[in-house]
């Protein structure tokens, strides 16, 4: 069925009208229900922002700047907030990175839900106001510190550092033998350090109190240091008095003992030989320690009277 000329241009209308409202809500955020506050946030920097950037409530979306105009100590930033949302008057704002490209957003966050709120042609100082560095600022100060590197430094260090490294293979191996078996003792005795640790936090805490009683004792080592040091003083004494004994009164008497075991030692020798066979006859016997115990345990017990067996003949 082929549509007239006039129902043809009211469809045409009714599609675009449908198409405007879409663009204008679904777009460009333009809902004549909603109701906006309008809000001044008053700063020293516009921190990268623009007449678009987005403004949110701990993340979460209520509104865009609209405007940023200069003022005689910094820019003022008009921006449009969702009135459904309240946001308290205190709260801090953030202005940082959208997104890794660059794109900064106004970001509110309070540290309490109660009031005053915000409302339409609230001021917010520059008092609460964080900007955080921009990408361009940060690739600006890069550089500037990029300027400051001397290269022939960085060259000249680079070779000591090579330089203390040459020749140093095996010391270098066995640093890093030290540092994986350092790693691996740690690993393998965690619960042990822990436990250490666990113990020294337990001793200071129990430590805890006695620190004027442990700063009384400091009279009494002043009073007894200086006894301590005429004792030792006296020990002293005592090492200077002895130390000639062995040298002079107790060396010849050893020496002449060890001449006459030498002396005697062939005789002594002799005398072992011809007692070896009287004397192999006691080589078996042993005595049974475990025995004797147990007899003396069966005699007297650790509860009662002694205990005596009788085998009589048969």
């Amino acid at each position: 069925m082929k549509l007239s000329g006039p129902v043809s241009l009211v469809l045409l209308l009714v599609m675009t009208v449908v198409c405007a409202a879409y663009m204008a809500v679904g777009v460009l955020d333009i809902d004549p229900r909603r109701s906006t506050n309008t809000v001044t946030v008053l700063m020293d920097s516009s921190g990268g922002l623009m007449p678009t950037s987005q403004v949110d409530l701990r993340g979460m979306r209520i509104g865009k700047v609209r405007a940023i105009t200069a003022t005689g100590t910094g820019l003022a930033v008009r921006i449009e907030l969702d009135a459904k949302y309240r946001v308290p008057l205190g709260s801090a704002v953030h202005v940082s990175n959208l997104s890794a490209a660059g794109e900064q957003f106004m970001d509110f966050r309070p540290t309490t839900t109660a009031g005053p709120y915000l409302t339409d042609g609230s001021v917010v100082p520059t008092s609460q106001v964080r900007v955080a560095t921009t990408v361009s600022e940060a690739l600006a100060k890069l550089d500037v510190l990029n300027s400051q590197i001397d290269p022939a430094k960085v060259e000249r260090l680079a070779a000591i550092v090579s330089q203390g490294y040459a020749g140093r293979e095996k010391e270098i191996a066995l640093l890093t033998r030290t540092l994986t078996m350092t790693a691996q003792l740690l690993h393998d005795k965690r619960d042990a350090i822990t436990r250490l640790y666990v113990h020294g936090q337990q001793l200071t805490e129990n430590f805890d109190g006695y620190g004027p009683v442990i700063g009384g004792w400091a009279g009494d080592l002043t009073d007894v240091l200086p006894e301590v040091v005429h004792l030792i003083d006296a020990f002293k004494g005592y090492s200077y008095a002895g130390e000639h004994v062995w040298d002079e009164p107790l060396g010849p008497l050893v020496q002449k003992i060890d001449q006459y075991l030498s002396t005697l030692g062939p005789d002594l020798a002799h005398i072992a030989t011809a007692l070896k066979p009287a004397t192999s006859v006691l080589k078996p016997i042993r005595v049974d320690a475990g025995s004797i115990i147990d007899l003396l345990s069966a005699t007297f017990p650790e509860h009662g009277t002694a205990r005596i067996t009788l085998d009589l003949p048969k």
